[in-house]
C-alpha cells in the first residue's frame, strides 16, 4: 500500500524539497513530515501518491508554434524534450512541448495559438494552481518534475529513465 495522494500542493513541496529547494510558506511540521517521507521511500515508489500535482491537458498546435509556446512568459519547461536542459540524461528534440503553467496562463496560450485537444498531442500543458506556481521559477521545472513526467511519459526510454533518477531520490 503507498498511501492517499498528496494534495497538489503537498506534492509540490516534496518535490521542491527533493530537489533541494524548501517551498515558502509552509508551517515546520509539515517541513518535517515531508522529510520523513522522502527519508523513507524514494520518489519511484511513491510516484502515484504525487499524480494530483497537476492537471494534465494533451493538445495539437502547429509545429512553427512550438519555439514560440516555449519561450512564452510565465511557463517551466518539462517531459523529455527537456530532460536534457534539467541535466536527466535525456535527449528528445521531437517529444511534445511539455510545459507547467497556471490556469490563467494556460487559457490565455490555448487562445492564442489556437490549442486543440489531441490523441496525438505535441503539446501537454500541466495546469497547476497559481499558489504553486509562484513556487517555482527558472526556464525548467525542478528535476524531480521533469522525471515524473517522465516516468508518465508513453515512451519506454523515458520511463526507464525516470525510474533510474527516481528511485535514488
Amino acid at each position: 500500500m503507498v498511501g492517499r495522494p498528496f494534495s497538489s500542493r503537498r506534492a509540490w513541496a516534496l518535490i521542491l524539497l527533493a530537489s533541494g529547494s524548501v517551498p515558502p510558506g509552509l508551517d515546520r511540521v509539515t517541513l518535517s513530515k515531508l522529510r520523513h517521507v522522502l527519508r523513507g521511500k524514494d520518489l519511484w515508489s511513491i510516484r502515484p501518491r504525487l499524480a494530483s500535482r497537476a492537471k494534465h491537458r494533451e493538445l495539437r498546435a502547429h509545429s512553427s508554434d512550438l519555439p514560440r509556446l516555449e519561450a512564452e512568459a510565465g511557463v517551466l519547461r518539462t517531459g523529455a524534450r527537456s530532460a536534457a536542459a534539467a541535466g536527466l540524461g535525456l535527449v528528445a528534440p521531437d517529444a511534445p512541448v511539455e510545459l507547467y503553467l497556471d490556469a490563467s496562463t494556460a487559457e490565455r496560450l490555448v487562445v492564442r495559438y489556437r490549442l486543440r485537444p489531441s490523441d496525438r498531442p505535441n503539446v501537454v500543458l500541466h495546469v497547476v494552481s497559481a499558489d504553486v506556481r509562484s513556487w517555482l521559477s527558472g526556464p525548467v521545472a525542478p528535476w524531480p518534475a521533469v522525471a515524473l513526467d517522465l516516468a508518465d511519459s508513453r515512451d519506454p526510454r523515458s520511463q526507464g529513465v525516470a525510474r533510474e533518477l527516481l528511485s535514488r531520490a
